[in-house]
């Protein structure tokens, strides 16, 4: 989160450490407190944190990490350090495969109203360089669905698998109807049998 874009200019005349902040690691819930910041002002101090947000408008600190901000392993990006590989690779796609095989394990007992997944592609790849097998991937499946997903090949081939299986990354709607009453864990993997959704195409590419 750019601090700088939080308010006018003169907000940031008034309150240096906003410029400064734009260097730190930040997160939404940095931004509520900034709100709450702001709703108090003016010459009001800093609101108490709440949970693990902070005012933009106050320090933050240069060695911040992610568990301090509250933000989850797989999001958070300045931990790891990324090589794209091709997406198209033979091991890749054997490991993606495993991932929504995973996700349909988790289905087992609600595919008579969920459908089953397929691999339709893998958009891109990427081995974390810190991490000895380690990738993450956004795969699309059919029926619709983008997920984010990480997993870890071992030096004899085999995939393990990250938890959870995926991240849906695309906007699901009222897909999963039929489970979201009593499996709210299962809804960002199922699409409901005779769901109907219309595609959304951006810049070349159908979600």
């Amino acid at each position: 989160i750019n601090a700088e874009y939080m308010g006018p200019p003169t907000l940031a005349r008034r309150h240096p450490e906003l410029t400064r902040n734009a260097q730190r690691l930040t997160s939404p819930f940095d931004v509520f407190q900034t709100l709450s910041h702001l709703h108090a002002l003016p010459g009001s101090p800093p609101p108490p944190p709440a949970g693990i947000g902070r005012s933009l408008l106050s320090p933050i600190s240069q060695n911040r990490t992610c568990d301090d901000a509250g933000i989850p392993l797989e999001y958070c990006m300045c931990r790891f350090v990324y090589k794209l590989v091709d997406s198209n690779a033979t091991y890749v796609i054997r490991a993606a495969e495993a991932v929504v095989a995973e996700i349909n394990a988790r289905l087992a007992s609600v595919l008579q109203s969920c459908e089953k997944l397929t691999l339709e592609r893998v958009f891109w790849c990427a081995r974390l360089t810190m991490h000895q097998g380690s990738f993450v991937a956004v795969i699309k499946t059919a029926p619709r669905g983008r997920y984010q997903v990480r997993f870890n090949i071992s030096a004899n081939g085999k995939v393990r698998v990250a938890q959870p299986p995926g991240i849906r990354l695309d906007h699901y709607g009222k897909s999963p109807w039929c489970v979201q009453d009593v499996h709210q864990d299962l809804k960002q993997y199922c699409t409901c049998n005779g769901s109907q959704w219309h595609s959304v195409t951006f810049d070349g590419v159908a979600f």
